[in-house]
């Protein structure tokens, strides 16, 4: 039990300097058993989030979804349930992920190694594809010239590229 409050204490700080939204395990009144650390990504569609635990899984990351709400499942559907007249319960189900928590985690697998804060000028996509090579990763996020919001560009398999922006 110790072991997984020191891990969730790392995914929390983590979260926290993201703007990703995360269970509570901890409180002045209250203590969970910290099985699950589900955490919820403001503004993406449920494609980014499937988008994000491929490739997470393809670190080596065993991500996943573990709310899934009644109206989405076979039986419910058979008998009438449709998502579209629960907004909310979709919304919450669109943007979770369940990161890993087990006590067989070391420190090195849930640090973050690295921040970096930097300027960003408005660029456009086909821009940020060239300076993401030329950095030699895997990603690069920029302002978008066309939205002015704050969007990322991805390798994906075959060497063809993605972008994720946020929903309006």
């Amino acid at each position: 039990m110790e072991r997984r409050k020191e891990i969730i204490c790392k995914y929390n700080e983590m979260c926290d300097s993201l703007g990703i939204i995360h269970l509570e395990h901890y409180g002045k009144n209250h203590s969970g058993s910290g099985h699950l650390y589900i955490t919820r990504i403001p503004g993406i569609s449920e494609e980014t989030r499937n988008s994000i635990i491929a490739e997470t899984e393809n670190r080596g990351i065993a991500c996943n979804v573990h709310y899934k709400p009644l109206p989405m499942m076979t039986a419910y559907k058979n008998i009438g349930y449709d998502i579209a007249d629960f907004p909310n319960a979709h919304n919450f189900f669109k943007n979770e992920i369940t990161l890993p928590l087990h006590t067989k985690l070391s420190d090195d697998d849930v640090k973050i190694v690295r921040t970096k804060r930097f300027g960003m000028k408005p660029m456009f996509p086909e821009d940020a594809c060239i300076q993401m090579e030329l950095l030699g990763h895997n990603f690069f996020v920029f302002r978008n010239a066309e939205t002015d919001e704050v969007n990322v560009v991805y390798k994906r398999k075959g060497n063809t590229y993605g972008i994720i922006e946020p929903e309006c």
